[in-house]
């Protein structure tokens, strides 16, 4: 980094800049991973990297759980190179982002974060949607549960029974 700031024009500058991003992907430190490539697409716009850049700048949001971001970091990827490989991995992630492990991997996540109002519509819409799906039957369950963290206990116990009568 410090030779990155000293001397931000050298030759190989937007490589060594591709690098050091990609060492805290390695580290999982998403936030840092996507300021790096951030930083890549701003001082580097003509760079060889930037499709690469945005892609992984998608995944950063991913992991960072702000999925409406990653997806039109995707789009981005999509519409400004459509011939590079990352638009291919671009569309192929935008595809897992819209599927059914999805919706309840977002719906996990909000009920790890308590927010069991946003849990409950992502796997009613599975439950609805999905009916057959593997997940299924946790999204109901999980639903149920919902209902009981919120202090619905007549809804939870209606819940439960839907459950054992959709899922036995």
């Amino acid at each position: 980094k410090n030779i990155l700031d000293k001397h931000p024009q050298a030759p190989m500058a937007d490589s060594t800049n591709y690098f050091y991003a990609v060492s805290y992907i390695k580290e999982k430190k998403y936030a840092e991973t996507m300021e790096a490539f951030q930083r890549l697409v701003r001082s580097y716009p003509d760079s060889m990297w930037v499709p690469e850049a945005y892609y992984h700048i998608g995944l950063c949001q991913g992991y960072l759980n702000k999925y409406d971001q990653a997806k039109a970091t995707y789009r981005f990827v999509i519409k400004n190179f459509p011939t590079t490989n990352w638009a291919n991995h671009s569309k192929d992630r935008l595809s897992e982002m819209t599927g059914v492990g999805f919706i309840f991997q977002e719906g996990m996540a909000n009920f790890d974060q308590q927010l069991y109002t946003e849990a409950r519509k992502k796997f009613y819409r599975i439950i609805k949607d999905y009916p057959k799906a593997k997940q299924a039957d946790s999204a109901a369950y999980f639903y149920a549960i919902c209902s009981f963290k919120q202090g619905a206990y007549a809804q939870a116990i209606q819940d439960f029974r839907d459950l054992i009568k959709s899922y036995p």
